[in-house]
């Protein structure tokens, strides 16, 4: 019998943006129906220890432990998903390489019909268009928290401003001003 649990593979910003701020709950409360999966390569990265800051090293760890995230196993490279991944890596397909974290994450997102979820718009848009990925965003998924009624708009613009204040990159000043342009 097929599995119909969806799967939604997350990358390093994505994740670090939501582990900084203690929020990582709020992306199994408004995908509670999808697995959490971290590609093998995005948490090596978190995991470095001369780069990621203790807060974000310790929320990922509850997450693995408590079972609200999985680290995804690794593709030999001798296989369609190693290819690709080798591809978008070094040749960047014509494009640009990228990341081992964001390929990792196209490459089992598209393997696996799930969904990427990845704030790196410069190095993923392509990608998503080319394979026909479903993509989000940290901002997509607190509007859609916020559409649900999950959060308000004050919670909204509480996490926007300590994301923020943590020097994650967002495209508005305020949560308020995310919600504006997408009613708009």
């Amino acid at each position: 019998m097929m599995s119909l649990t969806k799967k939604m593979f997350i990358d390093s910003d994505f994740i670090s943006s939501f582990l900084w701020v203690g929020e990582q709950n709020l992306i199994k409360l408004v995908y509670p129906d999808y697995d959490i999966y971290i590609p093998k390569q995005v948490h090596d990265e978190i995991t470095k220890p001369y780069k990621a800051l203790q807060i974000i090293q310790t929320n990922l760890s509850t997450m693995i432990s408590d079972g609200s995230a999985n680290i995804a196993d690794d593709f030999e490279i001798d296989t369609p998903e190693g290819s690709l991944y080798l591809k978008l890596t070094t040749s960047g397909d014509k494009f640009h390489s990228i990341g081992p974290g964001e390929a990792a994450a196209i490459v089992l997102a598209k393997f696996s019909n799930g969904i990427l979820a990845s704030n790196n718009l410069r190095d993923v848009s392509f990608y998503v268009k080319k394979y026909n990925v479903e993509h989000i965003t940290t901002e997509k998924l607190l509007l859609k928290a916020y559409d649900e009624g999950m959060i308000n708009e004050a919670q909204g613009n509480s996490i926007w401003q300590k994301m923020i204040a943590a020097k994650l990159l967002l495209p508005f000043q305020t949560f308020t001003e995310s919600i504006a342009n997408y009613c708009s």
